[in-house]
């Protein structure tokens, strides 16, 4: 089994968690090598994702840890110059190079995010039959078109094909994607797009037909942890019977858990995820458990945020998880259709 991250230094922690949590999980497959798609990580940091790797080769398994050198200049190349700038990098788009800079042996990898924790194994799910698909993947939550005006550019690319994927958890058919140039389809997708709305999600998205990907299960991508627990019933209760049952076995059996957004990192302090334990969990085996928590209020837009926001987002996230955050809850909800029914009017941007 082969496995892809990308990493910045900055990310080299998260990257550490998510790595232990493959492993520590996926003890019944005999060959696990991991690549690292290595946006500037220091040596020291390498040695601790190293060590992770070595302290998992035991009974006989092998475990390998190759790092893959790449940066700014060799992602603008591959793709286009014009792709923005995410979080202060360009690791993001790395994952659509990889398959230009993988061994030619890896004929299929999972792709996964940092943010993102393994529960279960995903020996079965790599072994299975993949002929003429790209990629696997499960798609976004809810109804991405929601969030845009018809005449934007991500809309046209939700509504294209039958699903939208998220792009955080990926099996990537490699021996296909060569095999149809699927690079030349990425990289006129980039080069056509005009807008970066969710920047290689948005790219791969763009470049898909409904033919060349499977869907997967949430629990392989699962990410409604935003819920409130006592919420949880009456959340299922709403929706649809094949999404009902999709989301319980999430919830109660995922193999996958994804914290998207910096409301649900949990190396945030004031995070509102049900499931930020995991994260706090197998971080506690890994060489970076002494790495502090950061606080949400140090990013821009929260830090630059007026003192009644500021307050209003400090109670919510103290009490988002128990029921006495409800009225926060409800009103965040409140505030956020508002903003979509301004989004579909063209008044405010994504």
């Amino acid at each position: 089994m082969f496995v892809s991250f990308t990493s910045s230094d900055y990310y080299s922690t998260h990257t550490g968690v998510a790595l232990y949590s493959l492993l520590a999980n996926n003890k019944d497959s005999r060959e696990i090598g991991v690549f690292i798609l290595d946006i500037g990580i220091t040596e020291e940091n390498k040695n601790k994702l190293l060590s992770i790797v070595e302290g998992f080769k035991e009974d006989g398994n092998i475990r390998t840890l190759t790092f893959i050198k790449i940066d700014e200049e060799k992602i603008k190349g591959m793709l286009c110059e014009n792709i923005p700038i995410f979080i202060g990098s360009f690791a993001t788009y790395a994952r659509l190079c990889g398959p230009r800079l993988y061994p030619d042996y890896v004929d299929k990898i999972f792709i996964i995010d940092s943010d993102i924790v393994i529960k279960g194994s995903l020996k079965s799910l790599y072994e299975s039959d993949m002929s003429g698909v790209i990629v696997a993947a499960a798609p976004v939550c809810g109804d991405p078109a929601a969030s845009f005006n018809e005449q934007d550019e991500e809309y046209k690319i939700i509504v294209k094909n039958k699903q939208y994927i998220n792009a955080g958890f990926m099996l990537l058919n490699i021996a296909f994607w060569k095999e149809i140039g699927f690079d030349a389809y990425i990289t006129e997708s980039a080069n056509n797009m005009k807008d970066f709305t969710f920047f290689d999600q948005s790219i791969l998205n763009n470049a898909l037909k409904n033919e060349w990907f499977t869907v997967l299960p949430y629990k392989y991508n699962y990410f409604f942890h935003n819920v409130p627990p006592y919420l949880m019933k009456s959340f299922l209760k709403k929706q649809p019977p094949d999404v009902k049952e999709q989301i319980k076995e999430g919830h109660y059996s995922p193999v996958v858990v994804h914290f998207p957004g910096d409301v649900l990192r949990p190396w945030f302090k004031e995070n509102i995820s049900s499931m930020s334990r995991f994260y706090d969990e197998y971080k506690a085996e890994t060489p970076f458990k002494d790495v502090p928590k950061e606080s949400i209020f140090d990013r821009p837009k929260y830090k630059n945020a007026n003192v009644f926001a500021k307050l209003f987002l400090k109670i919510m996230f103290k009490t988002y998880k128990s029921v006495f955050g409800y009225p926060f809850y409800l009103i965040n909800e409140i505030r956020m259709r508002i903003n979509e029914k301004k989004i579909k009017k063209g008044k405010l941007r994504v």
